[in-house]
């Protein structure tokens, strides 16, 4: 008797094992309140405890102190602060949709540094690296969670702060000038008599912090810096006067991979500043090998200050600092009188560039400008979370109760696969640290629905395996049903892997969420559906005969014998008006359905403490701020919630007494005030959000208002991604018809097109016609990736159905007609059963997912319905007529 071999049984135990691994972290992370996830440095009940007592017993004196128990304390600190950094590293990392933060993108439009760059590609890369040096020590010293800083060639850089509370300091912050200083570092004895206080203070530290008399730095590991910046303030009166520490940038040890920060004592004045600097570069030392070193050149003012500073102070280190990160401290050898410095030292060369960037960004004269700008408040994140998931939850047991009702026991194995593949997912997601985002819940969401197709094909194959079969052998059947079914589900898969592969490639943001999330969803889902799923089914089948397999008792369109091609001509004729109605609504008032992505423009969520009739805010927003061409839209029932929304254009109006226009650079002496918003003139949308806040909380002083989120997006940054999503689209329609052209022939692959295309522009249509309805959506980029979803999922509709006409046709004599109408009756049970799932789980999502991601549910909703009915008929009914009404095809060999 054949048995299911032990080695695939382990395959699966494995598979939980790994998800299981890589979920722990994120269960045990996620169990902690919210306070802790979202600080920088977590401290639970227990630290909190060990802090008070180590208060007490350091405030204690003589025989009353314990040295012993300080060290006891401070080890069970550090090892507690470890685990939480560790958890905090391992699990999966939430979007800032869901967990709130900033998200922030900057362009750099023209610039010079200190010396004058030039104006092509490998200028603008040089100070792209300056400006990226600068924000990525701002940022950092903000002690903000798991910030990103990164750049987006070729001119800008992508800002991201989860759990942000105060976003204009972070503007502020932004918007400022880099400041480079250079100070003395106290001599190396120093610095070791003051480490060996900090060790005393806190004896955990012992082993872990060590200086030497001969360097101007402690090296620190990055789980000792917060302990570290702690043990400072116990040794204030140990540090030598006039003297301060300062660290510097977070570096990687290219031997091990470790993580530290260098721990400076610097002399608290700076010697001078960076603006005498006129130019740094790297250039190469030949003695006994090639070694990189940085060369400096000072004005005639720098020159004397740095030619007294350097006589002044031989053998001392002078640091290099950059915003108050130190960057260097190299030895003064030698006095330096011609204002021409070198700084050695065992540089890489990318070392002595990144330096020469410290150096040039410290004089960073750039025109940079805000131009995106969303601040997502963390109650709008954990509402997202909750309807998300309740979504998701709702769709799951659907679709279980549906495949157990439909097909028994062997929907109780999809099930099961189906549940592995969740998990394996998730899993995949923590092991590859990608955020979670909002469109990515319904990229989860769609796999569930879409997970199941790749069963349904092998079951309804299986079916016919069987059918009148009885006494044959089960286990043939299933491999028969699996084989035949195969081909179907490689070719719809890839397809919609390579539309997410698009997506990821061209796609910003939430889009490239959903892309991540679908893509390993799919991939996933071919490892469950045609090895877990065989797995359960062989072992099922192990000594029995066909009538003994459960696939189900129920049947659904079964048997038909419908001449699609006939009827096909009113359902065209339905699809062109449907669309030429609808497109021709959307097209006419594109300029108001065009989201805030694409346009640019600002929109404001804001939440008041009390309920307030809309019609009040209206009138508070034109009359008494004099904000123009807004829209204003409430949201639920409770009159507390509202969306502002402000087209490109629009900024804040001219004399309010609650905003203050600066010059383009920021450089001017603010005043304070109660409600005053500080923007800029090149900038009018970035500040919009928060004076509209401002205005609203001075107008109702006796009703609190909170802004729950904001975005912000400069015109051209609009223009931009308008054009970047017509490119995504139009790419997955090429490579889709070059697969499919190469897969079957180019006239199903023209076939295909055509189809995607109907069903793409009813999706458009119906969401710009909801406008007549007075039902207010807009195409943003959620909707794009929604638009690019019913591309995958309409084409692995038709991509089935084209591979029962493939197969047969190798051998038929049928015509064509016959052939289309047998294969598309073969398959219909199939496409419905496939489409209902989904459909019902699209369903859930577009009822319970959250008015946040309601366009991209309702898009979703008409796209699977569209794309059901154009395969069943359109697809086919074009391949008809393109290869002629009599003609019989030949297989592709």
């Amino acid at each position: 008797m054949q048995s299911v071999p032990l080695w695939k049984w382990l395959v699966i135990v494995f598979a939980v094992l790994f998800a299981a691994y890589y979920l722990y972290p994120s269960a045990v992370w996620y169990r902690l309140p919210a306070e802790i996830r979202n600080a920088a440095d977590p401290r639970t009940p227990e630290i909190e405890e060990i802090d008070k007592n180590l208060a007490e017993i350091r405030a204690a004196t003589g025989e009353a102190r314990s040295d012993s128990e300080i060290l006891r304390l401070e080890e069970e600190r550090q090892a507690i602060v470890d685990g939480l950094h560790k958890l905090r590293r391992n699990a999966a990392q939430l979007g800032l949709d869901l967990a709130g933060g900033m998200h922030v993108v900057l362009e750099i439009k023209e610039a010079t540094g200190v010396s004058r760059l030039p104006g092509d590609e490998q200028g603008m890369q040089t100070l792209l690296e300056q400006a990226l040096t600068v924000y990525q020590a701002r940022i950092d010293k903000l002690g903000l969670t798991e910030p990103v800083v990164e750049k987006q060639p070729p001119n800008r850089i992508l800002i991201q702060i989860p759990g942000a509370k105060n976003p204009d300091d972070v503007l502020d912050i932004l918007r400022a000038t880099a400041r480079l200083q250079f100070h003395l570092a106290a001599p190396g004895t120093d610095l070791v008599r003051t480490v060996d206080a900090i060790k005393r203070a806190n004896p955990a530290l012992e082993g872990r912090l060590e200086a030497h008399p001969d360097s101007p730095a402690a090296r620190v590991a990055e789980a000792d810096v917060e302990n570290v910046s702690r043990s400072l303030n116990l040794v204030k009166l140990e540090i030598p006067e006039r003297h301060m520490f300062m660290w510097g940038p977070l570096e990687v040890d290219p031997q091990n991979g470790d993580r530290y920060k260098n721990l400076y004592l610097l002399e608290d004045r700076p010697k001078m500043g960076g603006e005498t600097l006129t130019r740094a570069y790297v250039t190469f030392q030949t003695a006994m090998v090639t070694q990189p070193i940085v060369s400096m050149a000072f004005n005639k003012e720098g020159t004397k200050q740095f030619a007294r500073i350097t006589t002044e102070n031989v053998n001392r280190n002078l640091a290099i600092v950059l915003d108050g990160v130190v960057y260097s401290a190299p030895n003064i050898r030698q006095p330096i009188r011609q204002g021409q410095a070198i700084i050695e030292g065992n540089f890489t060369t990318e070392e002595a560039s990144k330096l020469a960037v410290v150096l040039e960004a410290g004089a960073l004269k750039t025109d940079v400008r805000i131009i995106e700008n969303r601040t997502i408040g963390p109650s709008l994140g954990l509402d997202s979370i909750k309807q998300g998931f309740t979504a998701a939850l709702y769709g799951l047991v659907v679709t279980i109760a549906f495949m157990t009702l439909y097909y028994a026991l062997s929907g109780v194995f999809a099930n099961i696969a189906l549940m592995l593949n969740l998990v394996l997912l998730l899993a995949s997601l923590a092991m590859l640290h990608a955020s979670l985002t909002l469109p990515g819940i319904a990229g989860i969401i769609l796999t569930i629905g879409m997970s199941v197709d790749a069963n349904v094909l092998v079951f309804e194959r299986i079916r016919e395996e069987v059918k009148g079969k009885g006494s044959g052998n089960a286990i043939a059947a299933i491999e028969r049903g699996y084989s035949k079914a195969l081909s179907a589900i490689l070719d719809g898969n890839i397809t919609t892997i390579l539309t997410a592969i698009i997506l990821m490639s061209f796609g910003t943001g939430p889009i490239k969420g959903f892309a991540v999330s679908l893509t390993v969803g799919l991939v996933i889902s071919l490892f469950t559906a045609l090895f877990v799923t065989r797995v359960f089914q062989d072992w099922q089948a192990v000594g029995r005969k066909n009538e003994d397999l459960s696939l189900g008792a129920l049947r659904f369109m079964e048997n038909k014998q419908i001449d699609f091609i006939k009827i096909a001509p009113p359902f065209v004729v339905a699809s062109i008006i449907v669309i030429v109605v609808t497109m021709g609504y959307t097209l006419a008032n594109w300029s108001n359905i065009r989201g805030l992505e694409l346009t640019g423009g600002t929109m404001a969520r804001l939440e008041f403490e009390k309920p307030v009739n809309i019609e009040t805010i209206r009138s508070q927003l034109g009359n008494d701020l004099r904000l123009e061409s807004f829209q204003l839209q409430e949201i639920g029932s409770t009159s507390k919630e509202f969306i502002v929304r402000l087209k490109k254009g629009v900024g804040i109006p001219a004399g309010q007494q609650v905003v203050q226009v600066l010059p383009d650079d920021g450089t001017v002496e603010r005043r304070t005030g109660e409600g005053v918003i500080y923007t800029r003139a090149d900038e009018p949308e970035v500040d919009l959000g928060n004076f509209i806040l401002a205005g609203l909380a001075k107008l109702n002083a006796d009703n609190p208002v909170q802004q729950r989120g904001l975005e912000s997006f400069a015109a051209s940054f609009g223009g931009e991604l308008a054009r970047k999503g017509l490119i995504i689209v139009v790419l997955s329609w090429l490579m889709i018809l070059i697969y499919v052209g190469i897969r079957f022939q180019f006239a199903y692959a023209f076939a295909a097109i055509v189809a995607l295309v109907h069903d793409v522009l009813v999706a458009l249509g119906a969401l710009g016609f909801c406008h007549v309805f007075g039902v207010q959506r807009e195409v943003n980029l959620s909707v794009i990736a929604a638009l690019l979803t019913i591309i995958g999922f309409s084409v692995n509709d038709t991509i089935v159905i084209f591979d029962r006409i493939r197969e047969n046709l190798r051998g038929g004599r049928e015509s064509l007609r016959d052939i289309i109408n047998k294969s598309v009756n073969q398959t219909l049970s199939r496409t419905i059963i496939t489409s209902l799932t989904v459909l019902m789980v699209v369903l859930l999502l577009f009822l319970f997912g959250g008015d946040v991601i309601n366009d991209f549910a309702f898009v979703l909703l008409v796209g699977v319905v569209a794309g059901s009915y154009s395969t069943i008929f359109i697809a086919g009914y074009i391949l008809y007529h393109w290869q002629g009404r009599k003609q019989t095809l030949r297989a592709k060999a």
